[in-house]
């Protein structure tokens, strides 16, 4: 039955115009009152119930009943409701007597009226005029709104940071066991604002140098009841162990990696709990934690508030062989959080809201010259990771697919693991990047640069949304195959050329790669620029993992129920496919999602959209309703 509540949710947000019976009788003056504003009209009115249609004030005619319909957002069940007798919501008098042909006939229009309000007074048009285009008002998650705007002196960002000096803290030899003795605290501190004294980085005292490592693991074996480090020189962690002088106490193990570990500990000078990353005591791995901590001193030099949503740093200090970071302590990952959500998708506006933060990221770094290299969820850590359940039903799926899946509360992220990070302006190692997450350049081995974030980035989007990581493979041909599949285009002949130009023309280059089989440059053909696979060499299982790939747009569009024709426009694609007027908000938005992943997903690294203006891609123009955004 149509009532006022359930007319109020149909009706569409258009223009304002009230709806007021009409008087044979003498005129009349009335006023409206609406959200504390005097709303004026010098038409007469009976005791019929008015309509007041609220939005900008912009006048309307209405000409036939089908308009009318679609203005109040009436179906034919509404209708039906109607005829031979008023409406029971007593919004509108309809004469059944008349014939449906126009909008005169179909409602009495002796008993109604459209008359324009506007603030001034009375409306003084006198024809129709043009219909204002509705605005987007579905709702949006706060990141999703954020700006950047950099607020540092592009002339500092090219003052260089040398080799960042780490607190020396001599050990004092006692068994780091459950109840062991309290030592004296020592304060450590570290302030990047603080002068920097490039002559100073290097000139640590003898304990301090690379040979600390070989007299903290010879007084390990000889004083302490066990060794501080295993074969690889990783620290040994023992929870609740005092760390650095009884400085910190070690909660849990973190995670490790190639660099070494990183753990949770207490800060009792400081009384909160931090994260500590526990560099492996052996000399090469040392010298390369000092690119990170020159980093992390950038960042927190340009950015001390955090606002760009990078991991901060708190101090830094060497420790038994060990140079130690302290950062603020998050929660798990994004790959951690859909591992454990049995690998279901995120809500779009989840996924809107970290590109944005994720993005907003990647544009500081490339600001401050420094390329990230190694994007990937699990390196994308949640500040809360509490979850709400709720059902969840697979796109055409059955009752059979309903099942429940984790709704984060808060999806606001941080950007870590700086190991990887590079200046622009410094030497680049051929090979960067995760291979899931590695752009097209870096596997041609023609140079890359800040582009190769925005691929990665890309890739951590797509797997927000399916779940599972876009190109798994290990071979280089495979890699390059899946994305001429999942793109519908072939590599880029102008990167085939720098490829051919870096392997075939470089004399160094050639005798390496015509001794080596898995030369990248071999994988193409010499003559059409084509990518080769597969090859009779090719295993069957490579050949059937890229065949079972499907486009961008399909593979988008299978998870989220809707058909899309990226090669086609917005209306173009809606026509093709016969989407529904209810879609139409939400098929706008993955629309524009994959036109940005596409933007994203461009061979040319020249061409590939910067950080700074996926920022500003219209996609963040669109909401969703869905369950990150519903209560």
């Amino acid at each position: 039955m149509l009532t006022a509540n359930n007319y109020k949710r149909k009706r569409p947000r258009l223009s304002s115009t009230q709806m007021v019976s009409k008087s044979s009788e003498g005129p009349s003056h009335s006023v409206y009152k609406k959200n504390h504003q005097q709303y004026s009209t010098g038409s007469s009115y009976t005791d019929q119930e008015v309509i007041n249609l609220d939005s900008d004030a912009e006048d309307y005619i209405f000409k036939d009943s089908d308009m009318i319909d679609d203005y109040l957002g009436l179906d034919d069940a509404d209708m039906n409701l109607m005829n031979g007798t008023d409406s029971e919501s007593g919004l509108i008098s309809r004469d059944s007597s008349r014939p449906r042909n126009s909008f005169a006939s179909y409602y009495n229009t002796n008993d109604i009226k459209i008359a324009s309000l506007k603030l001034s007074g009375p409306s003084t048009s006198s024809g129709p005029r043009i219909k204002k285009k509705r605005t987007k008002s579905l709702p949006q998650l706060s990141y999703s709104k954020l700006n950047y705007q950099p607020n540092f002196d592009k002339k500092s960002v090219q003052e260089k940071i040398g080799d960042v000096k780490t607190t020396l803290i001599q050990h004092q030899f006692t068994n780091y066991t459950y109840n062991t003795p309290k030592s004296v605290n020592r304060k450590l501190s570290f302030n990047a604002d603080a002068p920097l004294n490039l002559s100073t980085f290097n000139q640590h005292s003898s304990n301090s140098s690379s040979d600390s490592y070989d007299s903290a693991n010879t007084s390990a074996t000889s004083i302490e009841d066990t060794p501080c480090d295993d074969k690889d020189g990783h620290y040994i962690i023992v929870p609740g162990a005092s760390f650095a002088n009884d400085r910190f106490q070690i909660q849990s193990l973190l995670g490790q990696g190639t660099f070494g570990k990183v753990i949770k500990a207490h800060d009792k000078y400081n009384n909160c709990p931090v994260a500590i990353k526990i560099i492996r005591a052996i000399p090469k791995y040392r010298e390369a934690s000092k690119v990170e901590l020159r980093v992390l001193t950038m960042l927190k030099k340009h950015d001390p508030e955090n606002e760009n949503q990078c991991i901060h740093l708190r101090e830094c200090f060497d420790y038994r062989g060990h140079i130690c970071i302290v950062t603020d302590i998050l929660k798990i990952s994004l790959y951690d959080f859909l591992e454990r959500n049995q690998f279901l998708p995120f809500p779009g506006s989840h996924i809107q809201a970290v590109a944005k933060q994720l993005l907003r990221s990647v544009a500081f770094l490339h600001d401050l010259n420094l390329i990230h290299t190694d994007l990937k969820p699990e390196n994308i850590l949640l500040k809360d990771d509490s979850y709400t359940r709720k059902p969840y039903l697979k796109p055409n799926g059955t009752s059979s697919s309903l099942t429940y899946r984790n709704i984060l509360n808060d999806p606001k992220i941080y950007t870590i693991d700086f190991g990887s990070a590079i200046f622009e302006d410094e030497y680049h190692s051929s090979v960067v990047s995760t291979r899931h997450y590695r752009a097209p350049e870096i596997i041609l081995g023609i140079g890359w640069s800040y582009p190769c974030d925005l691929w990665s980035v890309a890739c951590i989007l797509v797997e927000l949304v399916t779940g599972d990581a876009l190109f798994k493979t290990h071979e280089n041909a495979q890699h390059l195959a899946m994305m001429e599949r999942t793109l519908g285009e072939p590599v880029d002949l102008k990167l085939v050329r720098k490829c051919f130009s870096q392997y075939y023309y470089n004399s160094s280059s050639r005798r390496k790669s015509m001794s080596n089989s898995d030369c990248i440059a071999n994988c193409f053909s010499k003559t059409t620029g084509k990518l080769l696979f597969p090859t009779p060499q090719t295993s069957m299982k490579l050949i059937d993992e890229v065949e079972r790939l499907p486009t961008l747009a399909d593979l988008i569009g299978s998870k989220v129920g809707l058909p899309f024709d990226m090669k086609s426009s917005l209306k173009e694609s809606i026509a093709k496919y016969n989407i529904s007027k209810k879609q139409y908000d939400e098929y706008e938005f993955w629309y524009w999602f994959i036109d940005l992943l596409k933007q994203l997903f461009t061979f040319d690294p020249e061409k590939r959209i910067t950080a700074m203006d996926a920022l500003n891609h219209k996609w963040f123009d669109y909401g969703i309703l869905d369950d990150g955004t519903c209560s």
